[in-house]
C-alpha cells in the first residue's frame, strides 16, 4: 500500500517521501498516529502544494544559512547522550539529533540531510561532521558527544556504592596486643632491721 509520510519514522521513510508498506501497517499504526496518509489523488495533490511550499521555504532557509556560514564552520556543539558503563551509548547520535542542536544554536531549523554522518555515534567523545550550508558549501563542526545529567548521576552513585563494598570488603587491622606490665622493680630501701633480737632463755 502507498502511503505518504507526514513525519519521519525510523526505517519506514521520512516526511514526504511516498512509500510502499504493509496495508496493516498503515491503518493499525501509521494512520492513527497521523504519520502518514493514503497516496490516493487527494493525498497526492496535498503533497504537491507542500513541496511548493517547502521549496519556498527551504529558499529562505538557504540565504540565512550562507549569512551564517562564518559562525557555523569550525564551531563545536556539544550533543547530550544518555550513557552506560566506559561512555558507551544507549542508542545512538543520529544526523537528527546533531540537526536539532544546531536548529536551536541556530535558532533557524536544519534538515537532518544537511549533516553529514558516516555512521551513528554509539561513543562518547569528539566528532568531525560536515554540514551542507547553501550553494555547496559546507562548514565543519566538531560535535562533542557527552553523558547527560541522569547518566552523570548514575555514575556518581555506582562510584559512591563500589567505594562503599570496597571499604567493607576490606579486612581491618589486627587489635594491637597490649605489652605485659613491667615487673616492678625491686625496692633500694633495705630491709628494716628487727629493732630487738630474741632474748635469751634464762
Amino acid at each position: 500500500m502507498k502511503v505518504i509520510m507526514l513525519k519521519d519514522v525510523e526505517n519506514v521513510g521520512d516526511k514526504n517521501e511516498v512509500k510502499n508498506v504493509a496495508a496493516g501497517y498503515a491503518r493499525n499504526f501509521l494512520f492513527p498516529r497521523n504519520l502518514a496518509q493514503p497516496a490516493d489523488e487527494a493525498g497526492m495533490k496535498q503533497l504537491a502544494n507542500r513541496m511548493k511550499y517547502a521549496k519556498r521555504r527551504e529558499a529562505v532557509i538557504e540565504a540565512k544559512l550562507a549569512q551564517l556560514m562564518g559562525k557555523v564552520h569550525g564551531a563545536k556543539i556539544e550533543v547530550k547522550a544518555h550513557t552506560g558503563v566506559e561512555g558507551k551509548l544507549y542508542g545512538s547520535v543520529t544526523a537528527k539529533h546533531i540537526a536539532a542542536v544546531l536548529t536551536e544554536k541556530l535558532g533557524i531549523e536544519v534538515d537532518k540531510k544537511r549533516v553529514k554522518l558516516d555512521e551513528a555515534i554509539k561513543q562518547t567523545g569528539e566528532y568531525q561532521v560536515t554540514v551542507d550550508m547553501s550553494q555547496g558549501r559546507k562548514a565543519d563542526v566538531t560535535v562533542a558527544v557527552v553523558p547527560d545529567e541522569e547518566s552523570i548521576a548514575a555514575a556518581a552513585a555506582a562510584a559512591a556504592a563500589e567505594e562503599k563494598k570496597a571499604k567493607k570488603e576490606k579486612p581491618e587491622a589486627p587489635a594491637a596486643v597490649e605489652a605485659a606490665p613491667a615487673p616492678e622493680a625491686a625496692s633500694e630501701e633495705p630491709a628494716e632491721e628487727k629493732s630487738e633480737e630474741a632474748a635469751p632463755a634464762e
